[in-house]
């Protein structure tokens, strides 16, 4: 909706930097994955032709290849504060949102570390979401789903390296000027 909104309003930055919005909080579903993927494609290409929208595609699947979104601000939302407020306590996935939506990856990690700290032993629905939230993170930050699919690959399989704690280091250090 609110990708919609951005193109009705004729401002092609404010579309891309509602596209990357949705990239970044889409669900980690290949349906909603593929509306993302096309919305940022489409908005690239209005904006700035169709090579970033390559430039993006490639980014995908080469992790040497920058994402034309690096440099693109999120759409602004309201104070983060009134949406943690609004989200509540309890419910990680609304918190890890409102954290990826402000661009504080390095808390939405945290948010969503604790969830599947949380998840063990409950059903395995809990976990599933936690994990989803993981590569969330993973894709926010990277702005790709490399390090993400590695990710849920090694949960789902214990083979290879699990690329987390990598991630996680680097959001511990301050961001580059």
């Amino acid at each position: 909706a609110i990708c919609d909104a951005a193109k009705t309003a004729k401002d092609a930055k404010l579309t891309v930097s509602a596209a990357k919005l949705f990239y970044v909080l889409c669900d980690f579903k290949e349906d909603d994955l593929a509306k993302a993927t096309e919305s940022v494609a489409a908005a690239l290409t209005a904006s700035q032709g169709p090579g970033a929208a390559l430039q993006f595609a490639k980014s995908q699947e080469d992790p040497d290849t920058a994402s034309p979104l690096k440099d693109v601000p999120l759409l602004e939302l309201s104070d983060p504060e009134k949406l943690l407020a609004a989200a509540g306590e309890g419910n990680r996935n609304a918190r890890v949102n409102v954290f990826l939506a402000t661009g504080q990856t390095a808390e939405a990690l945290a948010e969503a570390t604790e969830q599947m700290r949380q998840s063990a032993g409950a059903a395995p629905q809990y976990l599933a979401d936690a994990l989803r939230n993981l590569a969330r993170c993973f894709k926010a930050h990277d702005l790709n789903l490399l390090r993400a699919n590695r990710f849920l690959e090694y949960h789902r399989t214990g083979e290879g390296e699990n690329p987390l704690p990598v991630l996680e280091a680097e959001l511990a250090q301050p961001p580059a000027r």
